[in-house]
């Protein structure tokens, strides 16, 4: 028997205000997309060499689209195609308001042009998953300067070449998760963690939502290292 479940969505005014980069998180589009995540994260952080304790609350929301599903194979994307806006504003308080591009692709994959040139070019390096120092290119937009030129934004990016779908490595953890049996006897949540790193095991912190119709007990708990049992 599949269960079904209705889904409650709660709006929170700080994310759905007209102003910023928050004018383009039109509900339409945004749940129309492969994945949507919204977060808050608050933590304590030092001020002045630690004599001061500050609270940082950050906001973000993570948005996954996919262009050549919609649009023939093709990845042109722009705030209008993804977000059905232009963005109208920066946020009146915000010290900076910025736009992040990764250009890496240009050099390495199917090459294409930005509407609007970046305000500036920065380099970073990172840990790819194969365990390689990996360097990626970012344009970046300086929203409050383009504003003084133009009463809306609308930036994208126009490819040469159709998208053609390649072999993707796997990345360097991934977990495989299902519901397995029938009934309180045989019912139960499997979950496999995968550790592609080449050099170094990896700590994580897991955490599940169980289905309200699914009982679990800690003495049916049971650990696993390939074939070696594990005690929790």
């Amino acid at each position: 028997m599949i269960y079904y479940m209705k889904i409650c969505v709660q709006q929170r005014t700080s994310y759905f205000t007209k102003a910023g980069l928050s004018t383009l998180l039109n509900a339409l589009n945004i749940f129309s997309a492969h994945y949507v995540s919204v977060a808050v994260d608050v933590r304590r952080v030092c001020k002045e060499s630690c004599s001061k304790i500050a609270i940082e609350l950050i906001q973000s929301v993570s948005i996954v689209f996919d262009p050549p599903v919609s649009q023939q194979k093709k990845q042109d994307w722009s705030f209008v195609k993804l977000f059905g806006s232009s963005l109208l504003s920066t946020c009146p308080v915000a010290t900076t308001s910025k736009v992040f591009v990764d250009v890496s692709s240009n050099k390495s994959g199917i090459p294409f042009a930005l509407n609007h040139k970046p305000h500036e070019i920065i380099k970073e390096n990172f840990d790819n998953d194969s365990g390689y120092t990996e360097e990626r290119e970012y344009g970046v937009y300086n929203l409050k300067k383009m504003f003084k030129d133009s009463k809306y934004v609308n930036i994208g990016a126009t490819y040469e070449n159709i998208h053609i779908y390649g072999i993707i490595p796997s990345p360097i953890l991934y977990v495989d998760r299902k519901v397995a049996g029938y009934g309180q006897e045989q019912g139960g949540i499997h979950v496999t963690f995968h550790n592609n790193h080449r050099k170094k095991s990896l700590k994580i912190l897991y955490y599940d939502m169980i289905p309200w119709y699914l009982r679990l007990y800690s003495h049916t708990l049971s650990i696993k290292s390939g074939r070696k049992l594990l005690t929790p």
